[in-house]
């Protein structure tokens, strides 16, 4: 068992930033994902898929406050409340 970690020591702050940095790529990859999928299938979902998709897509350019309530509103969420409290941070 490892115990306590410093979360003062250079590595680890290295470390949590990181992960922060492949956060936010991860959610720049789904962006971009969202954006071919709905170029090559928007014509063929029904109202609420599309607007679904366009939800997710607005994610980007959208406020803090305005990405929380789409977040909230189509259960844009992790599993996880340490998981939910970094997306909701990282978005």
């Amino acid at each position: 068992m490892e115990g306590a970690k410093n979360i003062r020591t250079a590595p680890y702050l290295i470390k949590k930033a990181l992960a922060g940095m492949q956060v936010k790529e991860t959610l720049v990859r789904t962006y971009k994902q969202a954006a071919e999928f709905r170029r090559i299938y928007y014509d063929e979902l029904d109202e609420e898929k599309k607007q679904i998709i366009d939800a997710y897509m607005k994610l980007p350019v959208s406020s803090k406050i305005n990405k929380i309530k789409i977040l909230k509103k189509y259960k844009f969420t992790k599993s996880g409340l340490f998981r939910k409290l970094g997306y909701y941070f990282y978005i």
